[in-house]
C-alpha cells in the first residue's frame, strides 16, 4: 500500500487510527510518501505502539543528509518538545509511579523492612545460638536456621490461599503479625545457660518460633509482590517491584548493623550470656506501627475485579474452595511452579550461601567487626543505589532479560569472588571485593520476584507465588549455609561451586521458559506482556498470537492484500519509492520489508529523531544493504556458527578416543594451559578475520547478479544437511589427528635421535598441534577473499601455540610442568615429527578438498557459476592488458 500525506492526515485522526493499522496489517509493505516530519513521527509511534514493529525511515533519492542538516531553530524547538518527553518518560514516569506507591502503601514497605530484619538476625547472631542452644555445633545451628525455610512453603501456601480467597490485605496483616510474634518470642526463650531442662525446653520453643517466622515470611513473600504487582503502574512495574528487594536489603543491613552495635557495646561475654536477646526485642518498636498500618491499606483493584462474580462463601465452603484451588494450582500450573523454583535459585544461593554465610565465615576467620560491617554496608548500599537503574532497564528490556544476565554473571563471577574474599587478608581488599562484587550481583536480581509473580493469573497468583517462590528459596537458600559449612570441610572450593550452580539453574529455567512460551506451551506474563525479553526492539520469545484467543483467526491473518504488479495507481509516490517497489518485486525481496514501516519524504533526519529504529538517507543504499553487505554477513555468520561446533568436535574427540584405547582410565591427553587457550589464542584470529572480511564475490558482482541473494532465502548455508556435514568433517579430522600420531609414536616406537621412546604427553602435544593446524586451515579453505591478513592470522595462531608450548616446555629455563619439560626441544629436533604433521594434515584436509571439487565440478551452485564468471572476466582483462 502506498499512501501520501493528504490521505495520511485523514488516516491519523483518532477515530481512524485503528482502522488504518488494521489495513496496514494485511499488506506486505506499507509506504508513506510526501509526508511531513510531524506525520512521520505520528506514524512511527502508532506502528510501534500497536504492532511492536521495527520502523525504518528512508530519505528520497534527491534529499541528501547534508542538505537537511541545518534546519531552523523553531523546528529544533518543536522536535525537542516532541522528543524530550519520550526520552525522559521512563525516568520521570517511573519516579512518579514509585512515589505514588510509597505514599499509599508505606506500611507494606516498612513491614517488609521489619520482616527481613527479624529474619536475618539469626544468621548474624548464629555464633551465640551455636553456644547457647546447639552445644557448639555450627552445622546444627545452621540447620536451625534452615528450619525456617522448611516452613516457608507452608506459609506461602496457607497465607497465599487466604490472600486469594479473602484479599491481599488479610494475608499481609497476618504475615507481619506472625513475624513479630516469632521474633519477640525468640528473644524470651530460655537457653542451656539456665539449666539443662530449661535448655531443651528453650530449644523446642526456638524451633517452634522459627517455624512461625518461616510461615509468616512465606506469606509475606506471597502477599507483598502480588500486591505491588496489582497496584503498581504497568509501564513502571519493574521499578515498583524493586522496592521489595530494596527494603529487604535495608532490613538485612539493619540486622547486621544492630547485631554489630550490640556486640561492640556489650562485648563477647555479655552477648553470649544475654545480649543476643536485645536485637530481637528491639523489633517491637517499628513492628507495632507497621502492623497497625497494614490494617488501613486499600485492597487491590485486580483482586476486587476478580471477586465481583465470585459467590459469597461461608467458612466450610471457603475451606473446600481452598483445597480445590490448591489442587487446581498444582495440576494446572505444575510446570510454572517448577519454573518458579528455578527462577529463585540464583538469588537464594547468592543471598544465603554467598553474602550471609560469607560474613559469618569472615567473623570465624578473625576479621574484625568493623571490616565486616563496612563490607556488608557497601554491598547493601550498592544494591540499593543500582536498584532503580536495574528497574528502568527491566522496564525497557524485560525481567527475563535481566534474570538471564544476572544468572550468567553469577555463573562466571560468583565462584572466583567467593574464593577471593576467603583468601585475601587485607581489610581494604575484603571491603572492596565484598562490596563491589556482591553489590553488583545482588543488584542484577532486584526484579526476580516479578518473574515469578507474572507466571500466575490473578485467581491463583498469591498462592502460586507463595508456593513456588518459597519452595525454591527453601531448597536453594535454606540449605545453602549448611551445605557450605559442611562441604568446606571436604573441599575448600565447594561453596564457590554452589554459587555457580545456583546461577546455572536459574539460567536454564529462564531459557526453558522462554522456549516454551515461544512454542505456545505456556504464557509467562499475566500482568504486562511486554517487555519481557526484548532484543533489538523485538520480543523473540513472545507468546504466539495464533494461540491467543484475543488475536484474529489464522484465516483472517492469511487474507493479505498483495502489491499490484503495476504502480500506475501510485501516482503520488516518489520516483525513489517506485524504483524500490519494482526492484523488490523483480528480485523477490518484498518479504524483507514485511512488518517494516518505510517513511519517505523530506527532512528524513528529523523523522529519525522522532523514535525511528533505523534510518538510511537514500533509497539506493537499500540495494547495497541487502544485496551486498547483508548477503556477505549471512554467509559469514552461518559458516561461523557451524565452524564453532566443528572445531570443538575436532578438539574433544581425540581425548575421547584416548579413553577408548586406554580402557577409559582417565588419562589426559592435553596440557591444561594449552587446552584453556584453544578457543582464545590458537583458533581465534583466522575465523574472526573470515567473519569480518571475507567476500565470496566482489561488490560489483553482487549487484550484477542479484540471484545470489536467494541463497539466504533458501538457507543454503544454514540447514540440517550443512550442519551435519560440518559435524562429519569434525569427526573425520578428529580421527585422523589422533590415530595417525598415536599409531606412529606410541607402543615404544622410537622417533627421536636420542633413542628415547615417546610418552603420552609428547603424543598429546603433537595431536594438539594438529588440531590447531587443521582447524585453522579449514577456515582458509572456506575463505574466498585470500589476502595477507588471512595469512597473518594463520601465522599468529601457530605462533601462539609455539609460544605456549615453549613456555610449558621450559625453554625459558623454568620448570612449569615436569611432564612437558623439554618436549619442545624433542619435537623440533625430530625429522619424523615434521613428516608426521605433513601427512596427517594432508589426510585430514584431502576429504574437504575433494568434496569441494566434486561440488564445484558436478553440482555447481549459483555462487560457483558467478565465481567462475568473475575469474574468467579477470583473466580476459589481464590478457587485454
Amino acid at each position: 500500500m502506498v499512501i501520501d500525506g493528504k490521505c495520511l492526515e485523514l488516516a491519523l485522526e483518532p477515530q481512524n487510527e485503528k482502522d488504518f493499522v488494521a489495513i496496514c496489517r494485511t499488506c506486505t509493505t506499507v509506504i508513506c510518501c510526501r509526508v511531513s516530519p510531524k506525520q512521520k513521527g505520528a506514524v512511527v509511534r502508532l506502528i510501534k505502539q500497536e504492532e511492536k514493529a521495527i520502523t525504518l525511515a528512508i530519505g528520497d533519492g534527491a534529499n541528501d543528509c547534508n542538505m537537511i542538516m541545518p534546519f531552523s531553530g523553531a523546528l529544533l524547538s518543536q522536535n525537542l518538545r516532541r522528543t524530550l518527553p519520550y526520552v525522559c518518560a521512563d525516568l520521570m514516569g517511573a519516579a512518579e509511579d514509585v512515589g505514588r506507591l510509597v505514599r499509599t502503601y508505606w506500611s507494606l514497605l516498612l513491614g517488609n523492612i521489619l520482616e527481613w530484619y527479624e529474619f536475618c538476625l539469626f544468621s548474624f547472631l548464629e555464633p551465640y545460638f551455636e553456644k547457647s542452644f546447639f552445644q557448639g555445633s555450627s552445622v546444627a545451628a545452621w540447620l536451625g536456621f534452615a528450619i525456617t525455610f522448611l516452613a516457608r512453603p507452608f506459609g506461602g501456601m496457607a497465607l497465599g490461599l487466604l490472600g486469594d480467597l479473602f484479599g491481599r490485605k488479610v494475608s499481609t496483616f497476618l504475615s507481619i503479625f506472625g513475624m513479630l510474634l516469632g521474633t519477640v518470642g525468640q528473644g524470651l526463650v530460655p537457653s542451656f545457660q539456665n539449666g539443662e531442662a530449661l535448655g531443651y525446653l528453650g530449644l523446642i520453643l526456638l524451633i517452634l518460633l522459627r517455624v512461625i517466622q518461616g510461615i509468616s515470611t512465606g506469606g509475606e513473600i506471597a502477599a507483598v509482590p502480588t500486591y505491588l504487582t496489582e497496584v503498581g503502574a504497568k509501564k513502571s512495574l519493574a521499578c515498583c517491584i524493586v522496592l521489595i528487594p530494596a527494603t529487604s536489603q535495608v532490613g538485612y543491613f539493619l540486622a547486621q548493623l544492630v547485631s554489630f552495635a550490640f556486640e561492640e557495646a556489650l562485648g563477647e561475654e555479655a552477648m553470649t550470656s544475654w545480649g543476643w536477646r536485645l536485637p530481637f526485642l528491639l523489633a517491637l518498636l517499628p513492628g507495632i506501627p507497621a502492623t497497625l498500618g497494614r490494617r488501613c491499606i486499600p485492597e487491590s483493584e485486580a483482586y476486587l475485579g476478580a471477586q465481583v462474580e465470585a459467590p459469597v462463601q461461608d467458612a466450610r465452603s471457603a475451606a473446600s474452595s481452598a483445597l480445590s484451588k490448591m489442587r487446581e494450582l498444582i495440576r494446572a500450573y505444575g510446570p510454572k511452579l517448577l519454573l518458579g523454583f528455578g527462577a529463585v535459585a540464583a538469588v537464594s544461593v547468592l543471598q544465603y550461601g554467598g553474602m550471609t554465610w560469607g560474613l559469618v565465615t569472615l567473623k570465624k576467620s578473625g576479621v574484625s567487626g568493623r571490616v565486616r560491617i563496612a563490607a556488608g554496608a557497601s554491598a547493601n548500599a550498592l544494591v540499593i543505589l543500582l536498584g532503580p537503574v536495574v528497574g528502568l532497564f527491566a522496564d525497557r528490556r524485560g525481567v527475563a532479560f535481566i534474570q538471564l544476565l544476572g544468572s550468567l554473571y553469577l555463573m562466571v563471577f560468583g565462584a572466583p569472588l567467593l574464593v577471593a574474599i576467603s583468601t585475601v587478608q587485607q581489610p581494604e581488599l575484603i571491603i572492596l571485593l565484598y562490596g563491589l562484587g556482591y553489590g553488583i550481583l545482588g543488584a542484577l536480581f532486584m526484579v526476580h520476584m516479578l518473574q515469578v509473580v507474572e507466571l500466575f493469573p490473578v485467581e491463583v497468583r498469591n498462592a502460586g507465588m507463595g508456593l513456588s517462590y518459597n519452595v525454591g528459596v527453601c531448597i536453594f537458600g535454606g540449605f545453602a549455609p549448611m551445605l557450605s559449612e559442611a562441604s568446606v570441610l571436604w573441599f575448600s572450593w565447594a561453596p564457590a561451586l554452589l554459587l555457580a550452580g545456583g546461577g546455572l539453574v536459574t539460567a536454564c529455567a529462564t531459557l526453558t521458559s522462554l522456549k516454551m512460551q515461544s512454542r505456545g506451551m505456556m504464557r509467562l506474563t499475566h500482568t504486562r506482556s511486554e517487555p519481557y525479553f526484548r532484543l533489538c526492539g523485538k520480543e523473540p520469545f513472545a507468546y504466539p498470537k495464533e494461540f491467543d484467543k484475543s488475536e484474529p483467526s489464522p484465516q483472517k491473518k492469511d487474507e493479505a492484500q498483495q502489491i499490484p504488479d503495476d504502480s500506475e495507481g501510485a501516482v503520488d509516490a516518489s520516483i525513489g519509492a517506485k524504483r524500490v517497489l519494482h526492484e523488490a518485486r523483480a528480485r523477490s525481496l518484498t518479504y524483507l520489508v514485511v512488518r517494516y514501516l518505510v517513511t519517505i519524504g523530506k527532512e528524513m533526519q528529523q523523522s529519525i529523531k522522532l523514535a525511528c529504529d533505523y534510518g538510511i538517507s537514500q533509497f539506493r543504499f537499500l540495494q547495497y544493504i541487502l544485496l551486498v553487505h547483508g548477503r556477505w554477513c549471512y554467509r559469514r555468520i552461518a559458516i561461523l556458527a557451524n565452524y564453532m561446533f566443528y572445531k570443538n568436535f575436532v578438539c574433544v574427540l581425540p581425548q575421547y578416543f584416548l579413553g577408548a584405547v586406554s580402557g577409559f582410565s582417565g588419562q589426559k591427553l592435553y596440557n591444561d594451559i594449552l587446552y584453556q587457550g584453544y578457543n582464545v589464542f590458537f583458533t581465534f584470529i583466522p575465523i574472526m578475520v573470515f567473519a569480518v572480511l571475507d567476500q565470496d564475490v566482489p561488490k560489483k558482482a553482487s549487484l550484477q547478479y542479484p540471484e545470489l541473494y536467494r541463497a539466504g532465502q533458501q538457507r543454503l548455508y544454514m540447514n540440517y544437511t550443512v550442519s551435519l556435514g560440518w559435524i562429519a568433517s569434525g569427526v573425520w579430522h578428529g580421527l585422523v589427528v589422533f590415530f595417525v600420531p598415536y599409531m606412529v609414536m606410541s607402543n615404544g616406537n622410537i622417533t627421536h635421535s636420542d633413542g628415547k621412546a615417546n610418552d603420552i604427553w609428547l603424543v598429546g602435544s603433537v595431536v594438539f598441534f594438529l588440531v590447531c593446524l587443521v582447524t585453522n586451515l579449514t577456515v582458509v579453505l572456506e575463505t574466498c577473499y585470500l589476502n595477507w591478513i588471512v595469512g597473518l592470522g594463520l601465522f599468529l595462531s601457530l605462533l601462539a601455540w609455539i609460544v605456549f608450548q615453549g613456555y610449558i616446555s621450559g625453554l625459558h629455563g623454568v620448570v612449569v610442568t615436569s611432564e612437558f619439560y623439554g618436549s619442545m626441544q624433542r619435537l623440533l629436533g625430530c625429522p619424523m615429527i615434521y613428516l608426521l604433521v605433513l601427512t596427517s594434515t594432508a589426510m585430514a584436509l584431502m576429504a574437504d578438498i575433494h568434496t569441494k571439487g566434486i561440488k564445484c565440478s558436478f553440482f555447481p551452485t549459483v555462487l560457483h557459476q558467478v565465481q567462475a564468471k568473475v575469474l574468467a572476466s579477470r583473466g580476459s582483462s589481464r590478457d587485454r592488458e
